[in-house]
Protein backbone atom coordinates (compact mmCIF):
# COMPACT_ATOMS: atom_id res chain seq x y z
CA UNK A 1 0.00 0.00 0.00
CA UNK A 2 2.88 2.33 0.77
CA UNK A 3 4.39 1.79 -2.70
CA UNK A 4 1.04 2.53 -4.34
CA UNK A 5 0.83 5.69 -2.27
CA UNK A 6 4.38 6.56 -3.32
CA UNK A 7 3.39 6.21 -6.98
CA UNK A 8 0.45 8.51 -6.34
CA UNK A 9 2.81 10.96 -4.64
CA UNK A 10 5.14 10.83 -7.64
CA UNK A 11 2.27 11.97 -9.83
CA UNK A 12 1.57 14.67 -7.27
CA UNK A 13 5.16 15.86 -7.74
CA UNK A 14 5.02 16.13 -11.51
CA UNK A 15 1.40 17.29 -11.86
CA UNK A 16 1.32 20.53 -9.84
CA UNK A 17 4.78 21.56 -11.00
CA UNK A 18 3.88 20.90 -14.62
CA UNK A 19 0.59 22.73 -14.21
CA UNK A 20 2.35 25.75 -12.73
CA UNK A 21 4.92 25.83 -15.52
CA UNK A 22 2.32 25.39 -18.28
CA UNK A 23 0.15 28.22 -16.99
CA UNK A 24 0.82 31.28 -19.13
CA UNK A 25 -1.34 34.22 -17.99
CA UNK A 26 -0.10 36.41 -20.88
CA UNK A 27 -1.94 34.10 -23.31
CA UNK A 28 -5.29 34.86 -21.72
CA UNK A 29 -7.83 32.04 -21.47
CA UNK A 30 -5.67 29.64 -23.45
CA UNK A 31 -2.83 30.13 -20.98
CA UNK A 32 -5.00 28.68 -18.23
CA UNK A 33 -6.41 25.92 -20.44
CA UNK A 34 -3.03 24.39 -21.32
CA UNK A 35 -2.76 22.45 -18.02
CA UNK A 36 -6.32 21.18 -18.51
CA UNK A 37 -5.60 19.87 -22.01
CA UNK A 38 -2.39 18.27 -20.78
CA UNK A 39 -4.26 16.55 -17.93
CA UNK A 40 -6.86 15.22 -20.37
CA UNK A 41 -4.12 13.78 -22.59
CA UNK A 42 -2.39 12.11 -19.63
CA UNK A 43 -5.70 10.63 -18.48
CA UNK A 44 -6.27 9.16 -21.94
CA UNK A 45 -2.74 7.71 -21.86
CA UNK A 46 -3.45 6.14 -18.46
CA UNK A 47 -6.65 4.57 -19.81
CA UNK A 48 -4.69 3.00 -22.67
CA UNK A 49 -2.15 1.70 -20.15
CA UNK A 50 -4.90 0.04 -18.13
CA UNK A 51 -6.29 -1.68 -21.22
CA UNK A 52 -2.88 -2.86 -22.46
CA UNK A 53 -0.99 -3.78 -19.29
CA UNK A 54 -3.45 -4.65 -16.51
CA UNK A 55 -5.04 -8.06 -16.13
CA UNK A 56 -7.85 -9.08 -13.81
CA UNK A 57 -6.31 -10.66 -10.71
CA UNK A 58 -9.45 -12.32 -9.38
CA UNK A 59 -10.88 -15.55 -10.68
CA UNK A 60 -14.19 -15.31 -12.48
CA UNK A 61 -17.16 -15.66 -10.19
CA UNK A 62 -19.23 -18.81 -10.34
CA UNK A 63 -22.45 -17.83 -12.17
CA UNK A 64 -24.41 -20.30 -10.02
CA UNK A 65 -23.49 -18.43 -6.84
CA UNK A 66 -26.10 -15.77 -6.03
CA UNK A 67 -24.90 -12.21 -6.20
CA UNK A 68 -24.69 -10.14 -3.06
CA UNK A 69 -27.25 -7.41 -2.62
CA UNK A 70 -26.33 -3.85 -3.60
CA UNK A 71 -26.14 -2.56 -0.02
CA UNK A 72 -24.73 -5.78 1.46
CA UNK A 73 -21.23 -4.30 1.53
CA UNK A 74 -22.43 -1.27 3.48
CA UNK A 75 -24.18 -3.47 6.05
CA UNK A 76 -21.06 -5.61 6.27
CA UNK A 77 -18.89 -2.54 6.86
CA UNK A 78 -21.21 -1.29 9.61
CA UNK A 79 -21.01 -4.67 11.33
CA UNK A 80 -17.20 -4.65 11.25
CA UNK A 81 -15.96 -2.52 14.18
CA UNK A 82 -12.64 -1.79 12.47
CA UNK A 83 -13.85 -1.03 8.96
CA UNK A 84 -16.74 1.15 10.14
CA UNK A 85 -14.39 3.36 12.16
CA UNK A 86 -11.80 3.56 9.40
CA UNK A 87 -14.44 4.64 6.89
CA UNK A 88 -15.39 7.46 9.24
CA UNK A 89 -11.70 8.40 9.55
CA UNK A 90 -11.47 8.68 5.77
CA UNK A 91 -14.67 10.71 5.60
CA UNK A 92 -13.57 13.17 8.28
CA UNK A 93 -9.93 13.74 7.37
CA UNK A 94 -10.57 13.81 3.62
CA UNK A 95 -13.23 16.47 4.17
CA UNK A 96 -10.63 18.58 5.97
CA UNK A 97 -7.98 17.98 3.31
CA UNK A 98 -10.28 18.69 0.37
CA UNK A 99 -11.49 21.86 2.11
CA UNK A 100 -7.93 23.14 2.40
CA UNK A 101 -7.04 22.02 -1.12
CA UNK A 102 -10.05 23.70 -2.73
CA UNK A 103 -9.42 27.18 -1.30
CA UNK A 104 -5.64 27.14 -1.00
CA UNK A 105 -5.15 29.04 -4.26
CA UNK A 106 -7.53 31.79 -3.17
CA UNK A 107 -6.01 31.90 0.31
CA UNK A 108 -2.43 32.11 -0.97
CA UNK A 109 -3.41 34.78 -3.48
CA UNK A 110 -5.14 36.91 -0.85
CA UNK A 111 -2.47 36.51 1.79
CA UNK A 112 0.78 36.38 -0.19
CA UNK A 113 -0.20 37.49 -3.73
CA UNK A 114 0.81 34.10 -5.13
CA UNK A 115 -0.19 33.12 -8.66
CA UNK A 116 -0.59 29.74 -10.35
CA UNK A 117 3.16 29.09 -10.56
CA UNK A 118 3.86 29.49 -6.84
CA UNK A 119 0.78 27.43 -5.93
CA UNK A 120 1.76 24.62 -8.30
CA UNK A 121 5.33 24.51 -7.01
CA UNK A 122 4.06 24.43 -3.41
CA UNK A 123 1.96 21.37 -4.17
CA UNK A 124 4.95 19.84 -5.96
CA UNK A 125 6.86 20.02 -2.66
CA UNK A 126 3.89 18.28 -1.02
CA UNK A 127 4.20 15.50 -3.57
CA UNK A 128 7.94 15.09 -3.02
CA UNK A 129 7.53 14.73 0.73
CA UNK A 130 4.59 12.35 0.34
CA UNK A 131 6.50 10.11 -2.03
CA UNK A 132 9.60 9.90 0.13
CA UNK A 133 7.60 9.34 3.29
CA UNK A 134 5.39 6.60 1.88
CA UNK A 135 8.26 4.92 0.08
CA UNK A 136 10.74 4.84 2.97
CA UNK A 137 9.10 5.55 6.34
CA UNK A 138 5.37 4.75 6.44
CA UNK A 139 5.80 0.98 6.34
CA UNK A 140 8.64 0.95 8.87
CA UNK A 141 6.72 3.11 11.33
CA UNK A 142 3.59 0.96 10.98
CA UNK A 143 5.56 -2.23 11.65
CA UNK A 144 7.12 -0.70 14.76
CA UNK A 145 4.20 1.16 16.30
CA UNK A 146 1.12 -0.31 14.58
CA UNK A 147 -1.13 1.06 11.87
CA UNK A 148 -3.65 2.81 14.11
CA UNK A 149 -1.19 4.88 16.23
CA UNK A 150 0.71 5.95 13.11
CA UNK A 151 -2.59 6.84 11.42
CA UNK A 152 -3.66 8.95 14.41
CA UNK A 153 -0.27 10.67 14.56
CA UNK A 154 -0.49 11.47 10.85
CA UNK A 155 -3.92 13.03 11.32
CA UNK A 156 -2.73 15.28 14.13
CA UNK A 157 0.43 16.24 12.25
CA UNK A 158 -1.65 17.31 9.26
CA UNK A 159 -4.01 19.28 11.51
CA UNK A 160 -1.09 21.03 13.17
CA UNK A 161 0.21 22.12 9.78
CA UNK A 162 -3.13 23.72 8.93
CA UNK A 163 -3.06 25.74 12.14
CA UNK A 164 0.56 26.73 11.49
CA UNK A 165 -0.34 28.08 8.05
CA UNK A 166 -2.94 30.35 9.61
CA UNK A 167 -0.91 31.64 12.56
CA UNK A 168 2.33 32.26 10.60
CA UNK A 169 2.73 36.09 10.58
CA UNK A 170 2.89 37.48 7.06
CA UNK A 171 5.48 40.12 8.00
CA UNK A 172 7.94 37.52 9.25
CA UNK A 173 8.41 35.88 5.85
CA UNK A 174 8.89 38.64 3.23
CA UNK A 175 10.19 38.17 -0.27
CA UNK A 176 14.00 37.95 -0.30
CA UNK A 177 16.83 37.21 -2.70
CA UNK A 178 19.48 34.64 -1.83
CA UNK A 179 22.93 35.43 -3.17
CA UNK A 180 24.49 32.08 -4.10
CA UNK A 181 27.60 33.52 -5.72
CA UNK A 182 27.15 32.65 -9.37
CA UNK A 183 23.48 33.48 -9.37
CA UNK A 184 20.77 35.04 -7.22
CA UNK A 185 17.75 32.98 -6.16
CA UNK A 186 14.52 34.97 -5.63
CA UNK A 187 12.33 33.69 -2.77
CA UNK A 188 8.68 34.71 -2.77
CA UNK A 189 6.78 36.20 0.13
CA UNK A 190 5.37 33.54 2.43
CA UNK A 191 8.23 31.11 1.76
CA UNK A 192 7.49 29.36 5.07
CA UNK A 193 4.19 27.99 3.72
CA UNK A 194 5.70 25.24 1.51
CA UNK A 195 7.74 24.10 4.51
CA UNK A 196 4.63 23.92 6.68
CA UNK A 197 2.77 22.15 3.88
CA UNK A 198 5.60 19.60 3.73
CA UNK A 199 4.97 18.79 7.40
CA UNK A 200 1.27 18.33 6.64
CA UNK A 201 2.14 16.16 3.65
CA UNK A 202 4.21 13.93 5.92
CA UNK A 203 1.16 13.46 8.11
CA UNK A 204 -1.16 12.71 5.19
CA UNK A 205 1.28 10.24 3.68
CA UNK A 206 1.39 8.36 6.98
CA UNK A 207 -2.40 8.21 7.04
CA UNK A 208 -3.37 6.94 3.61
CA UNK A 209 -1.47 3.60 3.44
CA UNK A 210 -2.41 2.73 7.03
CA UNK A 211 -6.11 3.26 6.30
CA UNK A 212 -5.87 0.70 3.49
CA UNK A 213 -3.76 -1.65 5.61
CA UNK A 214 -6.27 -1.66 8.49
CA UNK A 215 -9.14 -2.41 6.11
CA UNK A 216 -7.22 -5.20 4.37
CA UNK A 217 -6.17 -6.87 7.63
CA UNK A 218 -9.69 -6.70 9.05
CA UNK A 219 -11.53 -8.13 6.05
CA UNK A 220 -11.62 -11.58 4.40
CA UNK A 221 -9.61 -11.78 1.20
CA UNK A 222 -12.70 -12.08 -1.00
CA UNK A 223 -14.26 -8.94 0.53
CA UNK A 224 -11.24 -6.64 0.57
CA UNK A 225 -12.06 -5.12 -2.80
CA UNK A 226 -15.59 -4.24 -1.69
CA UNK A 227 -14.42 -2.68 1.58
CA UNK A 228 -11.61 -0.72 -0.09
CA UNK A 229 -14.14 0.45 -2.65
CA UNK A 230 -16.36 1.73 0.16
CA UNK A 231 -13.35 3.56 1.55
CA UNK A 232 -12.84 5.25 -1.82
CA UNK A 233 -16.54 6.13 -1.86
CA UNK A 234 -16.22 7.64 1.61
CA UNK A 235 -13.34 9.80 0.38
CA UNK A 236 -15.34 10.82 -2.69
CA UNK A 237 -18.27 11.94 -0.54
CA UNK A 238 -15.86 14.03 1.52
CA UNK A 239 -14.48 15.58 -1.68
CA UNK A 240 -18.00 16.59 -2.66
CA UNK A 241 -19.03 18.31 0.55
CA UNK A 242 -15.61 19.45 1.82
CA UNK A 243 -15.06 22.08 -0.91
CA UNK A 244 -18.68 23.26 -0.64
CA UNK A 245 -18.27 23.84 3.08
CA UNK A 246 -14.86 25.43 2.54
CA UNK A 247 -16.23 27.90 0.01
CA UNK A 248 -19.01 28.88 2.39
CA UNK A 249 -16.61 29.34 5.31
CA UNK A 250 -14.18 31.30 3.13
CA UNK A 251 -16.78 33.74 1.87
CA UNK A 252 -18.83 34.13 5.06
CA UNK A 253 -16.41 33.87 8.00
CA UNK A 254 -13.02 34.61 6.44
CA UNK A 255 -10.22 33.02 4.47
CA UNK A 256 -8.60 31.27 7.47
CA UNK A 257 -11.67 29.36 8.59
CA UNK A 258 -11.48 26.41 6.14
CA UNK A 259 -8.01 25.66 7.52
CA UNK A 260 -9.10 25.95 11.15
CA UNK A 261 -12.16 23.76 10.66
CA UNK A 262 -10.07 21.24 8.74
CA UNK A 263 -7.58 21.15 11.61
CA UNK A 264 -10.40 20.63 14.12
CA UNK A 265 -11.69 17.67 12.09
CA UNK A 266 -8.37 15.84 12.46
CA UNK A 267 -8.95 15.49 16.23
CA UNK A 268 -12.04 13.23 16.00
CA UNK A 269 -10.34 11.45 13.08
CA UNK A 270 -7.36 10.62 15.31
CA UNK A 271 -9.67 9.42 18.10
CA UNK A 272 -11.53 7.20 15.63
CA UNK A 273 -8.21 5.81 14.38
CA UNK A 274 -7.15 4.84 17.90
CA UNK A 275 -10.57 3.26 18.52
CA UNK A 276 -10.19 1.30 15.29
CA UNK A 277 -6.82 0.05 16.53
CA UNK A 278 -8.35 -1.14 19.81
CA UNK A 279 -11.17 -2.86 17.92
CA UNK A 280 -8.61 -4.53 15.66
CA UNK A 281 -6.65 -5.87 18.64
CA UNK A 282 -9.83 -7.20 20.25
CA UNK A 283 -10.76 -8.86 16.98
CA UNK A 284 -7.35 -10.47 16.68
CA UNK A 285 -7.46 -11.67 20.29
CA UNK A 286 -10.89 -13.24 19.71
CA UNK A 287 -9.66 -15.03 16.59
CA UNK A 288 -6.59 -16.36 18.40
CA UNK A 289 -8.68 -17.52 21.36
CA UNK A 290 -11.10 -19.32 19.05
CA UNK A 291 -8.21 -20.96 17.22
CA UNK A 292 -6.67 -22.07 20.52
CA UNK A 293 -9.97 -23.61 21.65
CA UNK A 294 -10.21 -25.46 18.35
CA UNK A 295 -6.67 -26.85 18.60
CA UNK A 296 -6.80 -27.85 22.26
CA UNK A 297 -9.23 -30.80 21.95
CA UNK A 298 -7.32 -32.06 18.91
CA UNK A 299 -4.00 -31.88 20.74
CA UNK A 300 -5.51 -33.55 23.85
CA UNK A 301 -6.92 -36.40 21.77
CA UNK A 302 -3.64 -36.81 19.89
CA UNK A 303 -1.82 -37.49 23.17
CA UNK A 304 -3.95 -40.58 23.84
CA UNK A 305 -4.26 -41.94 20.31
Amino acid sequence: MGLIGAAFGLGFIVGPGLGGLLTQPQLGRLGYQLPIFTAAGLAALAAVGVIVFLRESRAKADPSVPRTRFLAGLHEARANPVVSRVLLVTLVYMAGFSAMESVFGLWAGDRYAWDAREIGLAFMIVGIVSTLNQGFFAGRLARRFGEAPVLAFGMLLFGSSLVAQVVAPVAWFPAVSLDLGLWTLPVVQGWIIPIVMAVGAAGMSLAMPNVSALISRSTPADRQGAMLGLNMASGSIARIFGPIAAGTLYSVLGHDWPFLVGAALTVPAAVLALNAGRAFRRREAAVLAEAAQTRTPLAFRARFD
